[in-house]
């Protein structure tokens, strides 16, 4: 048997950051869309537990911890507890790493909607959801490849708040002018890298690594 799912590429139409808080948390603010290119997940039963990548980047995806694909498969795992039978999981990796397109999160995401469906079909989105926030600040945004408009906080020394993601029939983000700010969208080429080149005429935001953490309102 093997299952296979999509991860697909995010894009963010805008992101807007705002003054920090008593707290010194910027209230962050984007609205997330997903396209229709990706990786691929794929899930098989096996002998022994085994992880394996292909297509153009499969070379390019870090080991140990860095792996969000098997942060994910032990994150559930943990979630599930009990014996597990073992699995093998494959990466087909069309995305490029670290370009700014939520790749890695997207294929965590699919990771633990595949190993639900196979292991745990009887565990709820909501503890899903809570197991891909833990995953990142963007985690709970990509588990479901839909709509979302993400709101929450950073702090200039990359705390984030707690991500919580609800979704339903009906939740809307609303109209995004009601929101104010500014809309601008914005691609991975003009983010400048870099701590030290981050800081706005002292605004202390962050601009490489701004992901967003709070409440996830997906459309």
């Amino acid at each position: 048997m093997r299952l296979d799912a999509f991860a697909p590429a995010k894009v963010n139409l805008f992101l807007h950051v705002g003054g920090p808080d008593a707290e010194a948390y910027h209230p962050v603010s984007s609205l997330m869309v997903f396209a229709d290119v990706g990786d691929r997940i794929s899930v098989q039963a096996a002998d022994a537990p085994g992880f394996e990548t292909t297509g153009p980047f499969g070379g390019a995806i870090p080991p140990g911890d860095d792996n969000l694909v098997l942060r994910a498969a032990q994150a559930l795992r943990q979630r599930i507890g009990g014996p597990l039978p073992p699995f093998r999981l494959i990466l087909d990796k069309v995305l490029p790493v670290a370009a700014g397109l939520g790749g890695g999160s997207s294929d965590a995401g699919a990771v633990l909607r595949l190993l639900r469906d196979l292991l745990a079909p009887t565990l709820a989105d909501s503890d899903l959801e809570e197991v891909a926030a833990r995953l990142g600040a963007d985690g709970a945004a990509c588990l479901w490849g839909r709509p979302v408009l993400a709101e929450g906080g950073r702090a200039p020394d990359g705390r984030a708040r707690a991500a919580a993601a609800r979704r339903g029939a009906g939740q809307s983000p609303g109209p995004v002018g009601d929101r104010g700010g500014f809309i601008a969208p914005m691609t991975p080429p003009f983010i400048r890298a870099g701590r030290a080149a981050a800081d706005d005429r002292g605004s202390g935001v962050p601009r490489r690594g701004v992901r967003l953490a709070g409440r996830v309102h997906p459309q």
